[in-house]
């Protein structure tokens, strides 16, 4: 990972929650980002080709948390194994897994 790319111009430190990748991982979240989303449409409809019971659905919840975070570093340009931000990073993993959990209740009671 490229090192944080974001500082404030006067102090020349790091900004928390600000831009830390660089171009090359802000491709590779893209490619993330779309693959999480392809494997997300691809199960659902798989499940309701085959009718899956309910309870099964709930395993969207797994590629659906992972576009909710691929996703939210793309847009942040935000790496959240950047140790020097924690709490940027648990926001945004809250919000994916928080994300995750709605689009498997919402296909669940389909």
């Amino acid at each position: 990972m490229e090192e944080n790319i974001d500082f404030d111009d006067v102090s020349g430190k790091y900004i928390p929650g600000v831009c830390n990748i660089g171009a090359a991982e802000i491709a590779g979240r893209r490619k993330a980002t779309y693959y999480a989303l392809i494997l997300l449409v691809v199960i659902v409809v798989l499940m309701l080709v085959f009718k899956t019971a309910p309870g099964w659905r709930l395993l969207v919840f797994i590629p659906a948390a992972s576009f909710g975070v691929s996703a939210q570093q793309l847009l942040f340009k935000f790496c959240v194994n950047f140790k020097k931000d924690r709490a940027k990073a648990w926001q945004m993993i809250i919000t994916g897994i928080l994300f995750g959990a709605a689009i498997a209740l919402i296909f669940y009671f389909i």
